[in-house]
């Protein structure tokens, strides 16, 4: 099965992004009709326990994403942060992951 990354709440109302199929990440619905994602470079982040820092270190870097369970916020809590994307599916790689958490920080412009 596919993983699926939803732009916003919930699956059923909002747009699906990203298609994750055969550890190849797709940019729309489908993975017969859309471009597949290459060239991600993903080493600027740093994923730690959920909380997702732009730089090096977690202790010298500000926290821009957070990740619990398959719902992603943009902030550092999730009482007070929007949710931005929802991971639907089979579980991802950590390469996969981290490149999918990079296109979403890029999407909504905090890095």
């Amino acid at each position: 099965m596919a993983t699926k990354i939803y732009d916003g709440k919930y699956d059923s109302s909002s747009d699906q992004i990203y298609l994750v199929s055969n550890g190849k990440i797709y940019k729309g619905k489908y993975d017969s009709s859309s471009d597949e994602v290459k060239g991600v470079s993903y080493k600027t982040l740093l994923h730690k326990d959920g909380k997702i820092y732009k730089g090096k270190y977690d202790s010298s870097s500000d926290q821009i994403m957070l990740v619990e369970g398959e719902k992603v916020y943009k902030g550092r809590y999730s009482s007070s942060s929007d949710q931005i994307a929802l991971i639907k599916g089979d579980r991802l790689s950590d390469s996969e992951f981290d490149k999918i958490i990079y296109l979403l920080a890029q999407r909504n412009n905090l890095i």
